[in-house]
């Protein structure tokens, strides 16, 4: 498929080449948990102490990077490493850690891409993830729950708009396979961090 790279948009290459580790990691039995809206508070605070590891060593810099490829993209900059910051602090969780072994390699525009692909997109699945917490009782929007508290509801809107500027870039095949490797190691990033959150915890 990546041999035809330059036939497709790369939004749309990007999903037919990560739906494995997509998949994956929405298997993964606590996000299971989170997504029916079903879960412990000692179970929540995992998955935003995992969440904050990756966001917090991938956003900025994917951020920074793609916005110097695309300038009009930096209308939708919205850092929400900060709001994990926050709520990591306010449910007591523990301090920064070491980087994970499976960082993601933020360098280039694609790899920027790739990466942002993954973190935007979980707004889409973390706007029907609120929907459910806060129909089981859980204070979206309090303090430790803003991660997801506040997503708003042109979640959708925004994730046309951010597809249709990375779109309209014409990525050269090379870059492609660049974008889908960042965009699959950040599936697994995840994954492990949520994998080191639970033998932690």
């Amino acid at each position: 498929m990546l041999a035809q790279a330059s036939q497709h948009v790369l939004t749309t290459l990007l999903r037919a080449e990560t739906q494995p580790a997509h998949h994956a990691l929405d298997s993964l039995p606590i996000l299971v948990e989170i997504a029916s809206g079903s879960i412990e508070p000692h179970r929540y605070l995992i998955v935003i102490a995992a969440f904050d590891q990756v966001w917090r060593m991938t956003e900025p810099d994917a951020w920074a990077v793609l916005t110097k490829k695309i300038p009009e993209i930096s209308t939708l900059r919205d850092e929400r490493c900060l709001l994990l910051d926050d709520d990591l602090a306010a449910l007591g969780g523990r301090g920064p850690k070491p980087k994970l072994a499976d960082a993601v390699a933020i360098v280039t525009a694609s790899q920027a891409a790739g990466a942002l692909y993954v973190l935007e997109g979980a707004r889409l699945g973390g706007r029907l993830i609120a929907d459910r917490l806060r129909k089981a009782g859980h204070p979206l929007g309090s303090p430790g729950y803003r991660f997801f508290g506040d997503l708003r509801d042109d979640v959708a809107i925004r994730w046309r708009q951010f597809r249709s500027l990375v779109d309209a870039v014409p990525w050269t095949t090379t870059e492609c396979t660049s974008a889908c490797d960042a965009a699959r190691a950040t599936f697994t990033a995840i994954a492990s961090a949520l994998q080191a959150e639970l033998a932690d915890g």
